[in-house]
């Protein structure tokens, strides 16, 4: 059984026609749980509250976690039902939909839908992870799951984190976007420069929730680092779609009521990759500076080999100068 069972449930998150019947999009009920809510929960926690859905013994609890679910699992599922719902299928072939009071909508008006869909769901998903953060003694089954792990996998966890320092709009799918080039910085750039060791110890503070005011101060650097570095490496990658049909080129236009993808100009690409690059260089610069200046307050770099005593380090490591050398 799915986290929806009648038309009235999906109308609380959604203004969808009362002629909609929930079993008929079902498959892409299931599928939209499968694809992004049990991501999100983890197996175990998404298990329990599907049985006691079923079963109609949700606790308090469960009730409130089932709501913060349906309302992005709505949205998802009209996401990937809307090029479906606008054809019919049948042994004669497929055949679009109309009626003497009604027509298909247009491809641009699907795809502008699509956006929406997602758009709101990937809102409602970080609402989700919020409510699961800040109520994680109440479900222990997702805070020692994967599903938490992943939240906590990187410096930067939330697309509105990301936008404190690079403006992304708060969207969860551009932040899902960023995070191979968000795992290659930190592995590439941050933890060259701050050692190993210090690295594993933010990492694991992170985890489990017991970071120290030293550190935060470090977290606190590191992060506009990454978040220039990351849109640097990866605006090239989501500039382009890798798929079956090879590669293509990203972008947006609409010709004759039909989206159509295009790029934008390499020029501007170039300019937005070196002018973040450059950002997170010097914010890369900063953080340098600071751990090797306040040495004795982290032992564990001071005794690594990328601190560098501050009394005899080449003026190519000042603040005001393009070149840093580790």
């Amino acid at each position: 059984m799915a986290f929806f069972t009648t038309t009235l449930e999906l109308q609380k998150y959604l203004p969808v026609n009362g002629t909609l019947v929930v079993n008929e999009i079902r498959p892409f009920v299931e599928l939209a749980e499968e694809q992004f809510i049990v991501q999100m929960l983890g197996r175990v926690q998404y298990a329990s509250l599907k049985a006691a859905y079923e079963n109609n013994n949700l606790t308090t609890q469960q009730e409130s976690l089932l709501k913060k679910v349906q309302m992005p699992l709505a949205h998802y599922t009209l996401f990937l039902f809307a090029d479906f719902g606008q054809v019919q299928v049948s042994s004669s072939g497929i055949h679009v939909v109309a009626g003497a009071s009604q027509k298909s909508a247009y491809q641009w008006q699907i795809e502008a839908l699509k956006r929406a869909y997602l758009d709101s769901a990937d809102s409602a998903a970080d609402q989700l992870l919020q409510f699961l953060e800040e109520n994680a003694t109440d479900f222990p089954s997702w805070a020692n799951s994967e599903a938490y792990t992943i939240t906590k996998e990187f410096f930067i966890n939330s697309a509105t984190e990301f936008s404190d320092y690079v403006y992304i709009k708060n969207k969860r799918r551009t932040f899902l976007q960023l995070k191979p080039a968000i795992r290659r910085v930190e592995d590439f750039h941050v933890e060259p420069t701050i050692s190993t060791e210090l690295f594993n110890e933010l990492k694991s503070q992170i985890r489990d929730k017991q970071l120290n005011a030293d550190n935060e101060i470090v977290i606190s650097l590191i992060k506009p680092a990454v978040a220039h570095l990351a849109l640097a490496r990866a605006l090239t990658d989501m500039a382009i779609d890798v798929n079956s049909f090879g590669v293509t080129v990203s972008g947006t236009s609409t010709t004759n009521n039909v989206e159509v993808r295009e790029a934008a100009r390499d020029s501007l690409i170039s300019a937005v990759v070196r002018n973040a690059h450059r950002d997170g260089e010097t914010y890369l610069k900063r953080l340098k500076h600071y751990l090797d200046n306040n040495a004795d307050t982290y032992p564990i770099y001071k005794n690594s080999k990328q601190y560098s005593d501050p009394n005899t380090q080449s003026d190519l490591n000042s603040l005001d100068s393009p070149i840093f050398v580790v």
